[in-house]
């Protein structure tokens, strides 16, 4: 309860201002307002509330990801905070796909909205093939990068494997030939928990070589998905084991053999 006081006490007044100043317009009406302008206010917060909840990211191969390439990435989902930490991590706008619950989170649901996110109904086929719709044409107009969980929710064992990934998300690299960027993360569903109060809070963020189309160009989606789990979750289980070393350094002072990070 301690850590949620303390946000509110860091936090609570600016939350309320920034609310009123431009989540709720650029939520209502995100087409009257420049995504740029809309995508760096909300990332002003974002970044702030970072700070607040005492975070440090641990990047790796981000130098992977080049500078005006437009991607399709997908990763392991442990905790609504996942879409505002990608905001913290890029700069330039990136778009979203989550499921249709985010709406109704007080804060991450009005951000979200208020940099076009789209949002998927489970078990809507129409609505999630006009999601789609969506994601394909701006990819084909290399518009944006986009972000989306395969899982279709988050997991709520950090510590367990991966849920299966859902094969119709990759209908949509494969039909723009977008090249698909895998990334694991862990760490994520630690800053908003009641049950730690740490004094920092490690999120890993670990960037897979980029997947070309010519090297899925003959699979199915099925397989497709597949083959970014196998890739993935090695991924995510080596960011576990990094994990208990960043845990120890924090919670007891040490560290049994500290891990090197690339960031960027």
């Amino acid at each position: 309860m301690f850590k949620y006081l303390r946000l509110v006490f860091l936090m609570g007044v600016f939350i309320l201002w920034e609310y009123f100043a431009w989540m709720v317009p650029y939520s209502r009406h995100p087409e009257r307002y420049p995504l740029a302008v809309r995508y760096q206010r909300a990332r002003k917060l974002i970044l702030r509330l970072v700070r607040a909840c005492r975070i440090d990211f641990h990047i790796e191969n981000q130098d992977l990801v080049k500078p005006g390439e437009i991607y399709f990435f997908v990763g392991n989902h442990l905790s609504f905070f996942d879409a505002i930490m990608l905001v913290a991590l890029n700069e330039k706008p990136v778009m979203f796909v989550g499921k249709i619950e985010s709406r109704k989170y007080p804060f991450v649901g009005r951000v979200f909205r208020a940099i076009s996110g789209e949002f998927i109904e489970r078990d809507n086929l129409k609505q999630e093939l006009k999601v789609a719709r969506k994601v394909e044409t701006s990819l084909s107009k290399k518009e944006y990068s986009w972000y989306i969980y395969p899982e279709g929710t988050r997991n709520k064992d950090a510590y367990a494997p991966m849920l299966p990934f859902k094969p119709g998300t990759f209908r949509i690299p494969f039909n723009t030939r977008t090249p698909i960027v895998p990334f694991a993360s862990f760490g994520s569903f630690r800053p908003l928990s009641l049950k730690m109060n740490w004094k920092r809070f490690p999120i890993q963020v670990r960037y897979l070589q980029p997947i070309p189309y010519e090297e899925i160009k003959d699979l199915n989606t099925h397989q497709i998905a597949e083959m970014v789990y196998s890739r993935l979750q090695p991924a995510v289980d080596a960011l576990r084991t990094k994990d208990v070393d960043y845990v120890a350094e924090i919670t007891l002072g040490k560290s049994r053999q500290k891990p090197k990070t690339n960031r960027k």
